[in-house]
């Protein structure tokens, strides 16, 4: 079985190459989805390429058969630059939907993300109304709950109505804080966690945060509460942007702040380098300190082992990433002069 590494180094002659990522208990669907696609590629023009993908096709769903219902699995099939591959690799860490790529290389993307790297760390972002609960695993930040409380807003009201209601309220907010530990408990007392930050607007965070509703394990290892004008997701990323301190030592965190020096250099108009000729100029030249890029190169890689500079790859799926992505056709540098 080839490693993902060398996997992501594979080419196909054409739009070959098929890759199917499948979650536990889904194999009946992604079989059926695949089938669906051999029907649609009688349309495709080139009747070697037709032929090439069908027998792709056939082959993937021949290979489901041997998937147990409780595996999640990547499944890679085709005619490579090495010639016929036809994998099937457990994943790390469960899939949650079917994934399926037919193009000249095989779609990594989602499997590298599942690599553990370096310290992991929990955010919980909470308020009244919503909570999301987030885990940081290296360049990988995954939402493991996400959830709407029905604690009814304050509303003004006279005589015995309004103290019933503030008293409700009040039971309502309580079984709230319950329920959520609860779940919480249950999603992350088993993660090997370096650190928990809570966040979230007002005082609400940290009502939840002192009383004795989280498991005493996850207790003990909030390092810090952080202020945000929102909770749920965006309050997530309010947290990453106010918590940098807290997280300095997650490897998101320090990718976020290279792509930061790499954005303030290009402001300024010096200290960078982008664009896969000048960064590789630049590179055999001893001139860049950081290698900036959203998808792993081995001839880049090996140029900055040899060269001695530091090469990261920044996760584009957030704002900086894409950036990166898109603008800068995944490839920057930050340069010693």
């Amino acid at each position: 079985m080839l490693p993902v590494n060398e996997l992501r180094e594979l080419r196909g002659r054409g739009t070959e190459l098929i890759t199917l990522y499948v979650p536990p208990g889904k194999v009946p669907d992604a079989t059926a989805l695949l089938r669906d696609e051999v029907g649609k590629s009688s349309n495709i023009k080139s009747s070697v390429t037709k032929h090439a993908v069908q027998a792709a096709l056939r082959s993937t769903i021949d290979r489901l058969k041997g998937v147990s219902r409780d595996q999640s699995v990547m499944v890679v099939v085709g005619e490579t630059s090495i010639g016929w591959i036809s994998e099937v690799i457990e994943t790390p860490k469960p899939v949650s939907s079917i994934i399926y790529r037919c193009g000249s290389t095989f779609f990594l993307d989602p499997i590298e993300r599942m690599e553990d790297k370096g310290k992991a760390y929990g955010i919980i972002c909470i308020d009244l109304h919503e909570v999301a609960v987030v885990v940081i695993r290296g360049t990988h930040l995954e939402t493991v709950l996400s959830d709407e409380s029905n604690v009814p807003n304050k509303q003004s009201r006279g005589g015995q109505s309004a103290k019933r209601f503030g008293a409700n309220r009040e039971i309502a907010i309580r079984a709230w804080y319950r329920d959520t530990a609860n779940k919480i408990n249950e999603v992350l007392v088993a993660e090997e966690l370096e650190g928990i930050i809570l966040s979230g607007p007002g005082l609400t965070k940290n009502d939840f945060g002192e009383e004795s509703y989280l498991h005493y394990e996850l207790r003990k290892k909030i390092i810090g509460i952080v202020d945000t004008g929102y909770a749920g997701g965006q309050g997530i990323r309010e947290t990453l942007q106010n918590g940098q301190d807290l997280l300095a030592e997650s490897e998101l965190i320090k990718q976020r702040v290279l792509m930061d020096r790499f954005l303030r250099g290009l402001a300024r108009g010096d200290g960078v380098s982008y664009g896969r000729n000048q960064v590789l100029h630049d590179l055999e030249n001893g001139r860049c300190d950081t290698i900036l890029i959203t998808r792993d190169d081995k001839d880049i890689k090996t140029i900055c082992e040899r060269m001695g500079t530091t090469y990261a790859i920044v996760n584009n799926e957030f704002e900086e990433g894409r950036q990166l992505e898109v603008v800068f056709g995944g490839l920057g540098a930050i340069n010693r002069y």
